[in-house]
């Protein structure tokens, strides 16, 4: 009878979650009940310190490592202009959170959150790169760079997508709108990437 009663309490979470997720609109209490939803002053700031977290990654450590290694002489020349590609993406990612409120919901307890949005965000930006560094001048194409050179790179936008793809995911509901902001995100980025250098 105890696992009845686990099991019943176990489904009705779950279909509580399924609602919130699918609805985009769920019941005040359900929300409370299962999740946890940030203030937009703590999103800010989680979302400042996450881009900072991957500018790191993606244009200091990773990139010093591929210099280190030799698999990418030069990778740190761009270490100015993408801080101030950063710079100004972050300022817009925060006023964005400003002014378009978004609720991010942060199960509590064991619950789960799916990982669609994440995946496809992740995709979004990694393609757009990818796309955008094989036809923009300025920037050297796949074929003309060795195979330590493509390795390096292509490890490192995978790290910088995969993080960008956590957050821009979480802000959205649905595959094809973190898809489509992930890649807006990154066309921004490369676009003053280049701008700046």
């Amino acid at each position: 009878m105890a696992l009845d009663a686990i099991r019943r309490l176990r489904n009705a979470q779950t279909k509580d979650r399924q609602v919130v997720f699918e609805s985009g609109v769920p019941d005040a209490d359900i929300l409370d009940r299962h999740f946890l939803v940030p203030k937009s002053k703590d999103l800010q700031k989680a979302a400042s310190a996450w881009m900072a977290l991957s500018f790191f990654l993606a244009y200091a450590a990773l990139p010093f490592g591929a210099e280190l290694t030799g698999l990418f002489p030069g990778l740190l020349a761009g270490f100015w202009a993408g801080a101030k590609g950063y710079a100004f993406i972050t300022a817009a990612i925060v006023l964005g959170i400003h002014w378009g409120k978004p609720k991010v919901r942060i199960p509590r307890g064991e619950g789960s959150i799916p990982s669609d949005p994440f995946v496809m965000a992740t995709a979004g930006s990694l393609i757009t790169w990818a796309v955008l560094h094989n036809v923009l001048v300025g920037l050297t194409p796949f074929s003309m760079m060795t195979g330590g050179e493509l390795l390096s790179l292509g490890f490192i936008n995978v790290v910088e997508s995969g993080m960008i793809g956590l957050m821009l995911g979480s802000f959205v509901r649905g595959r094809v709108k973190a898809f489509a902001l992930a890649a807006a995100f990154q066309a921004v980025l490369t676009g003053l990437f280049l701008y700046f250098v």
